[in-house]
């Protein structure tokens, strides 16, 4: 028995990622239902209109996108067309969610740059060394210091390894902690146990309390599937 075509049950575009402007998704959304149309005219009935991710997360502090805008256009079109508006924003949702907390190990002048090390690396959080990204970074001190130009570097022997570059910071100590803001999307995700680093201990807080989601990993989790 020959088997039976499926028919599509929803029309997708996904146009980008990062985006702080929605207007590129309503412009791409105005022609995906366009072709919807079309294809109801030729008798194919669709279900879902899947607008995708991409919805950004202003970094740098600044100006995010209009999510009251964005899902009032999408939801209006969606309901033109009679369908099921499907989103995708897990960045815009779960970013801010997240911080990476790692503490200083040793302050240190090397080429004429101020260097900080920390306990927490790229196995970590890769954004940065991987994509460039330019997390908020705090130094959680209510210290009055001096302020001055770090890299925040982490203890991997990889040139690489670093959390963020030329950051105007109150001047950070040995055992101080450091926070790298809006980390919650691709964060755990990305990270690895990559130069024999295990995996940080992760915390979750939510109703005024706090409790372990997952315990530190330890040196024996490193090798727990392996076989002599």
């Amino acid at each position: 028995m020959a088997e039976e075509a499926l028919e599509p049950v929803g029309l997708s575009f996904h146009i980008g990622s990062q985006l702080l402007d929605a207007e590129p998704v309503f412009v791409a959304a105005a022609r995906a239902a366009e072709l919807w149309r079309e294809l109801a005219e030729e008798g194919l009935r669709l279900r879902d209109f899947d607008a995708g991710g991409g919805l950004g997360i202003a970094y740098d502090g600044g100006t995010g996108p209009d999510v009251g805008e964005y899902l009032a256009k999408l939801a209006g079109l969606a309901g033109d067309l009679g369908a099921t508006l499907v989103l995708e924003p897990g960045r815009h949702l779960v970013g801010p969610a997240g911080t990476f907390v790692t503490r200083v190990l040793h302050v240190k002048k090397a080429g004429g740059r101020t260097i900080v090390v920390c306990d927490g690396g790229t196995n970590d959080l890769l954004r940065p060394a991987l994509y460039g990204a330019e997390h908020p970074v705090t130094v959680l001190t209510e210290d009055e210091r001096e302020r001055t130009t770090v890299d925040v570097a982490g203890p991997l022997c990889e040139s690489g390894d670093f959390l963020a570059v030329n950051r105007t910071l109150p001047l950070p100590r040995r055992g101080d902690l450091i926070a790298v803001e809006l980390a919650g999307a691709y964060g755990r995700v990305m990270s690895s146990t990559y130069n024999a680093r295990p995996l940080c201990a992760e915390v979750v807080l939510e109703q005024g309390s706090w409790r372990v989601s997952r315990e530190r990993g330890s040196y024996d989790d490193l090798v727990h599937n392996e076989r002599v």
